[in-house]
């Protein structure tokens, strides 16, 4: 019978441990991947969205469309708060068409004063954010009690290509105020992890 020995890789020439059951014991120190964009690529960024419903229809309240031709924007969270019961729904695909305040993504590595590729806005205390309605896929949907934020945690899982955007809209009443943190990376188009 064989066997080998898997040591720690760092020239100490420690062995793994091994209890008496056979079961091999490890010990990882484990980063989010934007905190991995922040502290090694320089280019994680982060931004607070902020509209004050005008109606009872359906308001746009973010927008972040990938301008980038040659990367990716990848999107790993969405922390979503409003002061009274609202129904959210995240909209890929939709085009801005006027209104709305223009934003600058914050790169959450302080130190780097590197820039997005991108166009974002918020809807404001206007809520006059138009946004083309086709097309108009559905990615999520919740409800959401007031007072009560949720975090949508996609680690990556929604790609945002070239030309294609995000949109995270809300329905509630008059004067109900929304917002959203959203917090994404970009990526060298094709890039395998």
């Amino acid at each position: 019978m064989s066997h080998f020995i898997i040591k720690d890789g760092r020239g100490t020439g420690q062995a793994v441990q091994v209890d008496d059951h056979g079961r091999l014991y490890t010990r990882s120190n484990v980063i989010s991947h934007m905190s991995h964009h922040a502290t090694f690529h320089k280019n994680s960024y982060a931004k607070l969205f902020e509209t004050t419903l005008a109606d009872s229809s359906l308001t746009n309240c973010a927008f972040l469309q990938n301008t980038d031709g040659t990367k990716d924007l990848e999107i790993y969270w969405l922390r979503i708060s409003a002061d009274a019961d609202v129904e959210i729904d995240i909209i890929s695909d939709n085009d801005y068409a006027s209104g709305g305040n223009a934003l600058t993504m914050l790169n959450t590595n302080l130190g780097n004063p590197t820039s997005l590729v991108a166009t974002t806005y918020e809807g404001g205390a206007s809520a006059d954010l138009i946004l083309t309605t086709t097309p108009n896929f559905l990615i999520d949907g919740f409800f959401l009690s007031a007072n009560t934020p949720f975090n949508c945690e996609y680690e990556g899982g929604i790609v945002l290509g070239n030309t294609r955007s995000l949109a995270i809209k809300a329905t509630g009443l008059v004067g109900d105020k929304v917002k959203v943190m959203l917090g994404f990376a970009p990526h060298a188009e094709g890039t395998k992890l």
